[in-house]
């Protein structure tokens, strides 16, 4: 039994067809439109029929073509994504009573997460917390470049975990992200043992989202591997005292503090703090020479500003609005083209050309006659024989193309 994709065109292999009379030899062309195709699915339980027709040749939603190069029956047949848009067992028969015996084939119709997870190499897997995975386009010492087609917003996998196996190393190193950037598909993480090398595969697990308003509750019973008891709030233990400047149960030295909160009234007293503590908060304050050459370098700035402003104010008093709220303007070039008639395109413009130059083209393409044999688009001039450019068009049955006009 073969699976399929739910709700995704696919094309199988079918065979092999075997000659009615002699039950031997293989059917290696047969008219496609002759087969008769009956596709029932146990949908829910309940049998279903799906396809009730004959083949289609090229082009079809249900084309039936012999495998080139075979010599043992077996042909290839479409499926479109709505005859697999359900979920259970599935049975198939191809049939036509002149030519050959029935052919019969059984499938299995699977969600989109069940068959990722037997067959897809890159991309998500729920079901086992894989958010994306695939071979890495790069990586520096604290840096992977995800493939191109995984695309996650900027820092939304902040926090995940990024597992790397590098074909040089011939092992796995497991990483946090710590910033990813979606322009260039870069994942930040703690420098690697070794930057991975070689073919890079990697797979990225979901993870808790950061958080640093939401830092996680932890309930510490050791601290550098000392007990720790909480009886009357949390006692240190001594073996850590000296090396920190904490005796047990009390802190005596504090550096390099940064944020104290809570601190309850008259905690700071006169007695607590060294003798220059007055002088110390004074020598940072200003002085009243400072402020005065404060207030002269204000006012400087002052009457700067004015003489500024008042040179805006003489530009935009001459400005005019004869509708309110929209400025008057004349124009009297645009790309540096001061011309006033606009002529036809002679030649298509290149990429790079100014605006006046695309401008003539869309004008001439929107225009002129335009002719289209079964591969060629050739645009005219008004002349209606003169060619401007010329485009090759193309139609495989499933794609309709129109080339770069030249």
């Amino acid at each position: 039994m073969r699976d399929l994709r739910t709700n995704t065109a696919t094309r199988v292999t079918v065979g092999p067809f075997i000659d009615k009379t002699d039950f031997f030899t293989p059917e290696t062309a047969l008219t496609a439109t002759n087969e008769k195709l009956t596709f029932v699915c146990d949908d829910a339980g309940v049998p279903t029929l799906v396809i009730d027709a004959n083949a289609t040749g090229s082009g079809g939603s249900n084309d039936l073509v012999h495998i080139t190069g075979d010599d043992a029956g077996f042909y290839d047949l479409e499926l479109t994504a709505a005859n697999v848009n359900y979920l259970g067992r599935a049975i198939l028969s191809i049939n036509y009573l002149t030519d050959h015996l029935p052919v019969f084939h059984e499938f299995r119709i699977l969600s989109a997460e069940e068959y990722d997870a037997k067959y897809a190499t890159t991309g998500p897997l729920e079901t086992r917390g894989v958010i994306d995975r695939g071979t890495a386009q790069s990586a520096t010492g604290t840096t992977l470049v995800l493939r191109s087609a995984a695309v996650f917003a900027d820092d939304t996998v902040i926090g995940a975990t990024l597992a790397v196996y590098g074909s040089t190393q011939a092992y796995w190193q497991t990483r946090t992200v710590t910033d990813y950037v979606l322009s260039t598909d870069t994942a930040t993480v703690d420098t690697w043992t070794v930057t991975p090398s070689g073919t890079i595969t990697y797979v990225l697990y979901a993870g808790a989202p950061a958080s640093a308003t939401l830092i996680p509750a932890v309930n510490a019973t050791q601290f550098a591997g000392q007990t720790i008891t909480a009886a009357a709030g949390v006692t240190l233990p001594s073996s850590v005292a000296s090396p920190t400047n904490i005796t047990a149960g009390t802190i005596t030295t504090a550096t390099n503090v940064t944020t104290v909160n809570g601190l309850a009234a008259n905690v700071i007293t006169a007695a607590a703090t060294a003798a220059d503590f007055t002088t110390e908060i004074q020598s940072g304050l200003a002085t009243a020479a400072a402020l005065t050459t404060v207030s002269g370098k204000i006012d400087t700035v002052d009457d700067f500003l004015d003489t500024e402003i008042a040179a805006i104010k003489t530009k935009t008093d001459s400005l005019t609005f004869t509708v309110a709220a929209q400025l008057d303007v004349n124009v009297l070039a645009i790309d540096g083209d001061t011309t006033t008639s606009i002529a036809e395109s002679t030649a298509v413009p290149s990429a790079s050309a100014g605006f006046m130059e695309k401008f003539r083209w869309l004008f001439t393409l929107s225009r002129n006659k335009i002719t289209q044999t079964a591969t060629t688009q050739l645009l005219k001039a008004d002349d209606g024989t003169t060619t401007v450019g010329t485009s090759t068009v193309s139609d495989d049955g499933t794609t309709a193309t129109r080339g770069e006009w030249a």
